[in-house]
């Protein structure tokens, strides 16, 4: 890591960063943002479609289009030549991946691409992508694809619904496998996919780029300290960390950020997001 003189870039920041792997949640959103390039190659990966062409590509994309629902921040989200309409999100936890949530993000994504006056099949195939840090069914699989069916006799019901579990832990010399080790990857040259480990790179030494994280990382620091969240949590402030951790975590940021910024332990951080 650069030696960058700057107050915002103190050591623990670059410790941080350096440690990074696009599987956490921070790192992957700067892997993606201004990188359409990226998002494609990733979606060819997981769609197994070599000639997939993204001609859309955003980050952090906040939906909130019925009044009072709960909104979402989507890690990811593109489009591709054809029309198909993608949501990206990494899940370190497999809590934050279950099928509500899924069904949840399709549907925002089924409001979010309507229009007044617009025919029904004219909405957009939506695929709904989990990469999960662990394999969320256990079966050793690279990919598990999550369709609607007509019990009966088990056939599609058709409705251009897709939910794909990607399995983080899935390790071969396949594509596949290789960008799920790259995912779990935080040195850039032991990363097998040379795009990725090029962009992991340049987000690692270019001195805008790391200083861009850091303030990312200041700001939350900032905002837990404005809470009234200091060193010693006491008794009375339990809460206001609790609420912060999960709020933090709702903004996809990383556990570790979290428990500093909290000035509680990591174990503590994930025990408040699985009750929540």
């Amino acid at each position: 890591m650069p030696d960058f003189q700057d107050s915002t870039m103190n050591e623990e920041y670059l410790d941080v960063i350096k440690s990074y792997r696009p599987m956490d949640d921070t790192f992957m959103r700067n892997i993606f943002r201004n990188s359409p390039e990226i998002t494609e190659s990733v979606l060819r990966i997981l769609m197994d479609k070599p000639d997939l062409e993204v001609i859309s590509s955003e980050t952090q994309v906040d939906l909130k289009r019925i009044t009072g629902s709960r909104g979402l921040c989507l890690d990811v989200v593109a489009t591709d030549s054809s029309g198909k309409k993608y949501d990206i999100e990494v899940q370190k936890e497999s809590d934050g991946a279950g099928p509500h949530r899924g069904r949840y993000h399709s549907s925002a994504m089924d409001v979010e691409n309507s229009y007044k006056g617009m025919k029904f099949d004219e909405l957009p195939d939506i695929y709904v992508i989990f990469i999960t840090e662990h394999d969320y069914y256990g079966r050793g699989k690279a990919i598990y694809r999550v369709r609607r069916t007509v019990e009966d006799d088990n056939s599609l019901y058709g409705d251009g619904s897709n939910i794909l579990y990607v399995n983080g832990q899935y390790r071969d010399d396949t594509d596949i496998g290789k960008l799920m080790h790259d995912f779990c990857c935080s040195d850039p040259d032991d990363m097998l996919i040379p795009m990725l480990a090029e962009r992991t790179r340049y987000l690692k030494t270019d001195e805008k780029e790391v200083k861009h994280m850091c303030e990312q990382m200041e700001r939350i620091r900032n905002e837990g300290e404005a809470k009234g969240i200091v060193k010693g949590v006491s008794i009375g402030e339990y809460n206001k960390a609790k609420d912060m951790a999960i709020n933090l975590n709702n903004m996809g940021v990383d556990i570790e950020v979290i428990a500093k910024s909290a000035n509680v332990s990591v174990d503590q951080v994930k025990e408040w997001l699985a009750k929540k």
